[in-house]
């Protein structure tokens, strides 16, 4: 992801921060940021950084959204995003 992120950054220039998909450049920003810290703070307690992991799902609803033809892969994908909310309260 952090090579993508670069690529897409060096290409779109100041469009990866004021285009259309700027919300979803943020998102990942923020995915790769997360994976980075947890490199760096492995033994640590940073567990809830672990969440972020599961976002990464987002990112495959996004193109299947995009698809019509996928639409019992896309209802698979949000019943287990919608079961995450039910797993944060195991925790």
């Amino acid at each position: 992801f952090s090579v993508e992120i670069l690529i897409k950054m060096a290409a779109e220039r100041l469009d990866f921060f004021v285009g259309d998909e700027k919300y979803w450049n943020m998102f990942d920003m923020a995915l790769v940021a997360e994976a980075i810290v947890g490199l760096f703070f492995e033994g640590s307690k940073l567990s809830f950084l672990r969440i972020f992991r599961v976002f990464r799902l987002v990112r495959v609803v996004k193109v299947v959204r995009s698809v019509k033809a996928l639409a019992r892969l896309r209802t698979m994908i949000f019943a287990i995003l919608s079961s995450f909310v039910d797993l944060l309260w195991a925790f």
